[in-house]
C-alpha cells in the first residue's frame, strides 16, 4: 500500500488517465474527486475495519471508438 499526504485542491494522477482531487477535509472525513475517462467505470465501496474493499477501476483497452 502507498501512502500520500495532500492538501486541499491537489492533485495525484494514476497512470495518464486518471486524476484524484483532494475535494475536501472535515474531521476524519475526506472528500475525493475523480476524473477519469468515458471508457472507466468504477466501483465504490466502504471500507470497514471488518471487510475492507477498495473502490475498483475497470479501463477498456484499447479504447474504442466511442471512448476517444
Amino acid at each position: 500500500m502507498l501512502t500520500l499526504t495532500r492538501n486541499i485542491g491537489e492533485t495525484i494522477r494514476i497512470g495518464d488517465d486518471i486524476e484524484v482531487h483532494v475535494v475536501e477535509v472535515r474531521g476524519n472525513t475526506v472528500r475525493l474527486g475523480f476524473k477519469a475517462p468515458a471508457r472507466c467505470r468504477s466501483t465504490a465501496r466502504r471500507s470497514t475495519s471488518r471487510s475492507p474493499r477498495p473502490a475498483v477501476w475497470r479501463c477498456a483497452w484499447p479504447p474504442t471508438r466511442s471512448a476517444r
